[in-house]
């Protein structure tokens, strides 16, 4: 999902449990919410019923400060809260911590939950059934994200949409496949997921400028890539071109 925001940039939509905001989880959670959701977004490959936020990259309280407009030490109270009651799962690096956001709602496991006849779950989620569905606008209402109407088809569409958001940093560039060595693949996965609505030509000079500054190959098509993205961003803010419209000179 796109949004658009109040400056004319983008947002992405992403998924978070409504199962969040029930008791006792507020309590539990308190003021550590906003970094379980930015981790949650950043979760990009699932392993069973968990998340790894940026594959397993390791990530500093400073970095991620910087990039929420927090101090250093809340994120790292929020990091212990959400880590003392379980929510994440934390493995500590010479570079930071590597997250494991623990059932994450981006697992196809999370979304598989099987409906009985009365819409209660039979795979631990639980879910409603609205009255008067049919088989079809149930599965309607599933696509839209509320109610796993089947095990097969919520895990079908859950590995699709996966799948989407690996490719979705390379489609947006213009490139069918990942290019380059697997550090600079993740490396702009990074910087394209945490853009946070500033130009895609913007991620892709820090990406270019962080490669190089740790002695990363950039493959040459994605220097192609990124004049073709930065022509398409002038002609966006090009203002619309005129009619010329001869004006009458009365004779002398």
């Amino acid at each position: 999902m796109i949004f658009s925001d109040s400056e004319g940039g983008i947002n992405y939509g992403f998924w978070l449990s409504e199962g969040i905001l029930r008791p006792p989880h507020p309590e539990r959670v308190g003021p550590a919410l906003v970094l379980y959701a930015y981790l949650e977004r950043r979760v990009t490959k699932t392993d069973g019923p968990d998340g790894l936020v940026l594959r397993g990259k390791p990530l500093a309280d400073e970095a991620i400060a910087a990039e929420m407009g927090l101090s250093r030490k809340k994120i790292t109270r929020m990091r212990q809260r959400l880590a003392r009651f379980g929510y994440i799962a934390l493995k500590r690096t010479p570079h930071g911590y590597t997250y494991r956001v623990k059932k994450s709602k981006k697992s196809p496991l999370a979304r598989a939950a099987v409906m009985d006849g009365n819409g209660t779950s039979q795979g631990g989620v639980i879910a409603q059934k609205r009255p008067g569905d049919t088989p079809k606008t149930a599965r309607r209402w599933t696509e839209t994200g509320h109610v796993d109407q089947s095990s097969e088809g919520s895990l079908e569409g859950a590995v699709a949409e996966t799948a989407a958001a690996e490719s979705e940093p390379w489609k947006a560039i213009g490139q069918n496949l990942p290019i380059g060595t697997q550090k600079f693949q993740a490396t702009w996965k990074q910087y394209f997921s945490t853009r946070n609505g500033h130009p895609l030509s913007e991620a892709m000079e820090r990406c270019i400028q962080q490669c190089n500054s740790q002695g990363l190959k950039v493959p040459p098509p994605f220097y192609q890539a990124k004049r073709d993205v930065e022509k398409r961003e002038r002609e966006a803010l090009a203002p619309p071109e005129r009619e010329l419209v001869a004006l009458e000179v009365p004779p002398a």
